[in-house]
């Protein structure tokens, strides 16, 4: 039987799409309308995005009554977007010739979030009783993107053999399941990342230029954030002018990667690339303790010619707080590729 790498490999997903991408939301009757409602509004906002078809089906309304205090067919998707929508349009789940029910319908993709697990059956065994379970049965005959938000918990059988069937069939099974990284401080902001996460990490729109000012704390004006699959990226080229690469945090996994070669990824082809040039190559390895494997792939990679840059902290600054620590880490790396920062703390031991 194929495997879902398979399909996936022949969907397009680039780092940034073309203007004009047209998308598929569809919500489900399981618990967290609020997923639906974030995504919805960040599609919303989003310039690259021509048009979105949401479709609702029957048993969803009565979990955006009870969740969310919306009822009703009428003015459904403005009250959901808050304002009165300009890129969205509402379609019915019974309207089963509806244009996103053909595959000469232009599409970048789809998505059900939440997705029940009824409507996971009816995908699985290709049912094509209503529009969204039709859509999503031409999105994986036309493999394109199809992502199924699961939110049931604990799986039964069934459950499982349901996801295993759609994900063979192409589709990313992608279950509720939030994030606490970011330390959100309620639950909208818990849902905003779940959707921002659905979005850039899955179909690649929107969400990304969000995350890279978050993480800056304003607008950047040097930096600009790459997609890990766009593998013909610049930074791919040996001839792209570089200073240096580093991969701050450095998981094991792209350790490995990097040690041997495989530059399946962007991070590890730009590695592969920085390494065969010459450049300075900073990794930042982040595991603890270390097996035999791990030492290995070090050894390699610092064989090649990287330098591996343990995430240990130092203490003779005397840090106040965790944020300080890593400011301070941070600095030591940036000093290593020859960019000493005038805030970092030197060692001056007593004479």
């Amino acid at each position: 039987m194929p495997r879902a790498s398979q399909f996936n490999k022949r969907v397009n997903k680039t780092s940034e799409p073309a203007r004009g991408a047209r998308l598929t939301l569809a919500m489900t009757g399981a618990s967290g309308a609020i997923l639906a409602r974030e995504a919805l509004r960040a599609l919303e906002a989003d310039s690259r995005v021509e048009r979105v078809h949401f479709v609702a089906s029957e048993n969803s309304l009565r979990v955006l009554a009870e969740e969310l205090g919306i009822s009703g067919r009428t003015q459904c998707l403005e009250k959901l977007l808050g304002a009165k929508p300009t890129r969205t349009v509402q379609l019915s789940d019974s309207d089963i010739g509806a244009g996103i029910a053909s595959g000469s319908h232009p599409s970048q993709g789809m998505i059900v979030l939440p997705c029940s697990m009824g409507t996971l059956a009816a995908i699985a065994l290709g049912l094509a009783d209503s529009l969204i379970a039709r859509a999503a049965d031409v999105t994986l005959k036309e493999r394109r993107p199809l992502i199924l938000c699961v939110r049931e918990t604990p799986f039964n059988r069934i459950h499982l053999r349901n996801m295993t069937l759609v994900a063979e069939a192409g589709a990313t099974i992608f279950p509720c399941i939030p994030a606490f990284y970011n330390m959100p401080q309620d639950s909208e902001e818990m849902a905003r990342q779940f959707a921002y996460r659905v979005l850039a990490e899955e179909l690649g729109i929107s969400g990304r230029t969000q995350c890279l000012e978050k993480l800056l704390g304003a607008k950047p004006t040097r930096t600009v954030l790459l997609s890990d699959s766009d593998i013909g990226a610049a930074i791919a080229s040996g001839s792209h002018p570089s200073h240096g690469m580093i991969v701050l945090p450095c998981s094991m996994g792209t350790l490995a990667r990097i040690a041997l070669g495989l530059a399946d990824s962007l991070i590890a082809r730009a590695a592969d690339v920085t390494l065969k040039e010459r450049r300075p190559l900073i990794l930042c390895v982040r595991e603890t303790p270390f097996n035999r494997i791990h030492l290995r792939n070090m050894t390699l990679a610092a064989e090649a010619g990287a330098t591996i840059f343990p995430c240990i902290p130092a203490f003779y600054n005397q840090p106040q707080d965790s944020e300080e620590m890593a400011r301070q880490f941070a600095y030591r790396v940036l000093a290593h590729i020859g960019l000493p920062q005038k805030h970092a703390y030197i060692w001056k031991p007593e004479q």
